[in-house]
């Protein structure tokens, strides 16, 4: 079994019990069968068979007993005319309708005993020719007696009549009876096979359990020898690795899965010799390696130095999460309150309390990894601050780094440029003309004069919403004339023309328009 492997071995642990379990599984499928077949005549034959017998039965003693009342009430009612007789609408008595209604049961269960008799068994067809001759004798003697009574016959002859029916209904249900003891007897068989049956059953499973189990205990134990033993030679091994011996190799018994398994550790194991042999030769490049990157770090640092010493106008700073500097360099620091000297100190120890307060909001943010962009007024003079996220080997943020550029000269052309623009607006809206500025494809609207409501009738707004609202307004026959002139504009010529607008209200006017490129 050396070379079987654990997978088949553990299949085999299945199997074989299933093997036993599915041949007493048979055993018990065929002894089922016949406690089928014993439960299907039980609820098919003999149970059908004795509750049509037991309801002929009851239905023959309520023929017998109405009969025997009818009698009496005719014989108590010719001793006493006075006394009312119980009888239906038609005349019929109470006591006849109750035996018509019982023979129709009866004769209903008789029908359906025949029925049973022809197709699930015919053993007892002689049963069956006896309850129907007594049946008949039965019939006949009720009628008799009808008969008498209706012909007002002597009581005498009455009496004989029932004394008759006495005899044929204890034919009757003597018949009835021996149906019954015989369908009885074959119920107490079936119960007696059955118990047998279902006894022989709890023994096989019994048997097949017990039997499955000791084949599985077996079985087990085999295997669990198999696999530890070559385990604890493995185990051994590993602790002689562990303790530093790296030529330890396991024996190899089997060529199963764990046999397999101790291959691949001995193949390993070489292996991790071999890269220890390996590993020290690449700690000597390492070393090497090492120094010669260092002299590039330094030579890295010189170069980062010269770059910031030359950036125009501006400083870069590190700060920490305590706000500590951890690098302070570039012309432009001294602007904001820094210097080299203090490195290693609170940046917000050298700021106002108001400019403190603005520029730690904005250091908490970029430590929440947000890139911050800002303009400090410090002392009249305009700087742009950078504040970057740095993350570390984690991915985490462990500082910032500020970059500050001096925009004073900026934001002073700045602020000319816009007062520029305000006089210009100021100078558009004072004269009377309608001055505006379109993009070259006519579809932006740069600046349009206030007095654009006074000749079109819209809004000054309108005019930036929708920059062809004034084409729309052009007369249809002057519209090609104004399009040309446009197009000249355009290829850089200089164009006058006139054309006429339909004012909102309905007016028609004649205007002037100058355009140039």
């Amino acid at each position: 079994m050396k070379n079987i492997s654990i997978r088949t071995k553990i299949r085999g642990i299945v199997i074989v019990p299933m093997i036993v379990l599915i041949a007493l599984s048979v055993l018990v499928y065929s002894e089922s069968s016949i406690l089928n077949a014993e439960f299907n005549k039980y609820t098919t034959q003999s149970l059908p068979i004795v509750t049509t017998l037991e309801e002929m039965k009851f239905n023959a003693s309520r023929i017998i007993s109405s009969v025997n009342e009818n009698i009496l009430d005719t014989h108590l009612g010719s001793m006493d005319e006075d006394q009312d007789r119980v009888e239906d609408i038609d005349g019929t008595s109470i006591e006849t309708l109750q035996a018509d209604e019982a023979q129709e049961s009866y004769i209903a269960a008789l029908d359906t005993y025949r029925s049973l008799v022809n197709t699930v068994d015919p053993e007892d067809a002689e049963l069956l020719v006896d309850i129907e001759d007594a049946t008949q004798e039965l019939f006949t003697t009720i009628e008799t007696i009808r008969g008498l009574q209706e012909a007002n016959a002597p009581l005498a002859d009455i009496v004989e009549a029932r004394e008759a029916l006495e005899d044929v209904e204890n034919d009757v249900l003597a018949a009835i009876e021996a149906g019954l003891e015989e369908e009885q007897e074959s119920l107490v068989d079936s119960a007696i096979r059955v118990e047998q049956t279902t006894q022989n059953s709890v023994n096989l499973a019994i048997v097949g359990a017990v039997l499955a189990l000791v084949l599985d205990v077996g079985l087990i134990i085999i295997l669990l020898r198999a696999i530890f033993g070559p385990f604890n030679n493995l185990i051994d091994t590993v602790h002689q690795m562990g303790q530093g011996d790296l030529s330890a190799r396991t024996t190899v018994d089997s060529m199963d899965e764990i046999g397999q398994l101790a291959t691949t550790f001995n193949q390993m194991a070489a292996s991790v010799q071999n890269s220890q042999i390996k590993l020290k030769d690449a700690n000597a490049n390492l070393e090497k390696r090492v120094e010669e990157r260092t002299t590039e770090i330094r030579e890295l640092q010189q170069q980062t130095q010269t770059i910031i010493d030359n950036l125009p106008n501006s400083g870069v700073f590190l700060l920490d999460r305590d706000y500590r500097i951890l690098l302070a360099d570039g012309p432009e620091l001294t602007g904001i309150g820094m210097s080299e000297e203090m490195v290693g100190k609170i940046v917000t120890d050298f700021l106002d309390e108001q400019t403190a307060h603005y520029v730690t909001a904005l250091y908490e943010r970029a430590f929440n990894g947000e890139t911050q962009e800002t303009v400090l007024e410090i002392e009249g003079s305009f700087y742009a601050a950078t504040y970057v996220p740095l993350y570390d080997d984690n991915g985490q943020i462990n500082s910032i780094l500020g970059m500050t550029t001096n925009i004073t000269e900026s934001r002073k052309a700045e602020q000319s440029i816009r007062e520029s623009e305000e006089r210009f607006r100021q100078l558009a809206g004072s004269i009377d003309e309608l001055f505006f500025l379109v993009s070259p494809d006519g579809q932006e609207t740069y600046y349009m004069s206030p007095n654009f409501e006074q000749l079109y009738g819209y809004p000054v707004e309108a005019a930036y919403e929708k920059p062809n609202l004034w084409l729309e307004l052009v007369h249809p026959e002057d519209l090609p004339n104004v399009l040309g002139g446009f197009d000249k504009t355009m290829a850089g010529e200089n164009y006058v023309n006139e054309f006429r607008i339909i004012h909102p209200n309905g007016d028609l006017k004649w205007l002037e328009s100058n355009n140039s490129l």
